[in-house]
């Protein structure tokens, strides 16, 4: 039986522009990813290793139950812009990240920002990549 090698983080610090999740990296995928997650949000060696698997499309360690598997990044979604957004429905201040977008002209990955598009709304002009 052969034992899968599951690569470590590839960033030493949260960085944006790293797409190993499928999509620009938030600072919560870095630290899942790296295994650097704050107290109050704590992930263990093991629930890093399974995101890393995950993100990789290898198969997951010690999993139970398995992760819900998001969708590709849409064709149409290009880089951070730089600019960041308060997110009202969010608890705390969370800031989101303001992508390009082909279609839209910008856009979010996840959370809904009055009068910018978003990926996961679900946006009507998804397109996932060709293979």
């Amino acid at each position: 039986m052969t034992s899968t090698v599951i690569i470590p983080c590839h960033c030493l610090t949260h960085d944006p522009t790293c797409r190993r999740a499928g999509r620009p990296m938030s600072l919560r995928d870095w630290q899942l990813c790296s295994g650097n997650c704050p107290a109050a949000l704590p992930c263990s060696k093991e629930k890093s290793e399974q995101y890393r698997a995950l993100w990789d499309g290898l198969p997951i360690p010690h999993a139970e139950p398995t992760p819900a598997i998001r969708r590709p990044p849409c064709v149409h979604l290009g880089a951070f812009t730089g600019e960041r957004r308060l997110c009202a429905a969010c608890k705390g201040k969370v800031q989101v990240n303001i992508m390009t977008c082909a279609v839209f002209g910008t856009c979010t990955v996840g959370k809904k920002i009055d009068g910018i598009a978003c990926c996961a709304a679900p946006c009507p002009r998804y397109e996932k990549p060709a293979k």
